[in-house]
């Protein structure tokens, strides 16, 4: 994970930002995040929230860089633009619905598209991003409800 500790760097150093690590999955997240934080020179921090501090940890951020499918859906929530890693197309298809209010990176292709260009790109269209995301909000909650609307009338 060099080349993503050399990106959060550039970003940082670009943007006066820090970076802080949030572990959804603290058995799996936090040693990869401590891996990342000691290759760089940034000062960074972690933290692993309980499940009911983790909305508004993820929404303190001005850009969420996410690998995790409920980390971007945490961003979706807060208006956050979030830089989505797509390791499954779960992740991909919320890319999709966020448009602009995501950039989408392709899991195989992580090394050779820095993730530093992807978070000053969304900080670029700031407030376009953050409507992007609650446009994207809106959309979905419309389909969640139209599902709801499926499922009762099963039940009936």
């Amino acid at each position: 994970m060099p080349s993503v500790a050399a990106a959060l760097d550039r970003a940082a150093a670009a943007t006066g930002f820090g970076i802080r690590f949030v572990a959804l999955q603290s058995d799996r997240d936090h040693a990869l995040h401590e891996q990342i934080a000691a290759a760089m020179r940034t000062p960074s921090s972690a933290v692993t929230p309980g499940h009911r501090a983790v909305i508004p940890e993820i929404g303190r951020g001005r850009v969420v860089v996410a690998m995790r499918y409920h980390a971007g859906v945490a961003a979706t929530l807060t208006a956050r633009p979030a830089v989505l890693i797509g390791y499954s197309p779960k992740v991909d298809a919320l890319a999709t619905t966020l448009a602009d209010g995501a950039e989408h990176i392709g899991f195989d292709a992580l090394p050779d598209d820095p993730i530093d260009g992807r978070i000053l790109r969304l900080l670029d269209r700031d407030a376009a991003a953050s409507n992007a995301v609650v446009a994207a909000r809106r959309h979905l909650r419309e389909r969640a409800g139209g599902n709801l609307e499926v499922l009762g009338a099963q039940e009936r």
